[in-house]
């Protein structure tokens, strides 16, 4: 027996050795989401829908139209049924999937059959084009794309217990990006002249410090100087009863965050909030 022959005899009983299961793989491929974000893998999943609805003339179909092999499949997060009835008759199915992946993120399940009108159940003959297809379009996606140019949401947030400069703090230290100023000296006394620097790359959603006012407190003490330094109980804030207004003074809440985030990406924002409003900005032990 020559090697090309004891090859052939090799495959061949590879082949026979094989189960229904696993020559069912024939039949399907998967993938991983280009993006690690639901939101987006549901979009990939229409899109890539979509794109067999129109270049390969499917219609989307119920879960009463054919037997589909992922109907009783619990752990997936989102499905599409498609069929199509060719001219040389029978039917062709795609079942369209998605499903939480062991290593983190999204992975993507296609599945086709082809049922002749005897009802015999053999390879869809799109499946391997469509493939072709979808690993372009995922490749696509995953593409590196310009953060700035996204749709951009901006949202206020009031810290309640704590400051501004420490939450920045702890959020520059797990990653996120931060925008801060430095401060210099204006025209006048009460001029100032802000520039910002940022930590880390630009990533949304990137916090933003807002700028605290020069004064925020009626209760401050006045300045020393002059007559009324040598004798206070003459001074006309004393006289008057309250304080001396000898700065700037702003009622508008002091300790905020500006938050710049994706709009079509909105689950790393939620992260960040539920990572404000449960880890950090929470009030600390008091002795009663």
């Amino acid at each position: 027996m020559t090697r090309t022959q004891r090859l052939a005899a090799t495959v061949l009983l590879i082949m026979i050795a094989l189960s229904p299961g696993q020559l069912e793989s024939q039949q399907s491929f998967s993938l991983a989401s280009p993006d690690r974000s639901e939101t987006r893998t549901r979009r990939f999943l229409q899109s890539i829908t979509l794109d067999a609805l129109l270049a390969y003339d499917y219609t989307e179909s119920d879960t009463a139209a054919a037997a589909w092999k992922t109907e009783g499949i619990e752990s997936l997060r989102g499905k599409r049924y498609l069929l199509k009835h060719p001219g040389y008759g029978g039917t062709l199915t795609l079942e369209l999937a998605y499903a939480t992946s062991p290593a983190g993120g999204y992975q993507i399940h296609v599945f086709g059959r082809r049922f002749d009108t005897q009802g015999v159940v053999d390879e869809n003959p799109d499946i391997a084009t469509f493939k072709s297809r979808v690993e372009y379009a995922a490749a696509q996606a995953s593409a590196p794309k310009d953060t700035r140019a996204a749709e951009m949401g901006y949202q206020l947030y009031n810290l309640s217990y704590l400051q501004a400069d420490r939450a920045l703090a702890t959020l520059k230290s797990l990653g996120h990006t931060t925008i801060e100023y430095t401060m210099a000296a204006g025209e006048t006394v009460n001029d100032r002249v802000y520039s910002t620097f940022m930590t880390g790359q630009w990533k949304l959603p990137a916090i933003i410090k807002l700028i605290d006012s020069t004064k925020s407190s009626l209760m401050d003490p006045a300045p020393m100087g002059g007559y009324q330094q040598q004798n206070q109980a003459y001074g006309a804030a004393t006289d008057l009863g309250g304080t001396y207004l000898h700065q700037q003074t702003s009622g508008e809440p002091q300790q905020r965050l500006m938050i710049v985030y994706d709009r079509t990406n909105p689950e790393p924002m939620q992260d960040l909030l539920n990572l404000l409003r449960q880890k950090l900005d929470v009030p600390a032990r008091q002795i009663v």
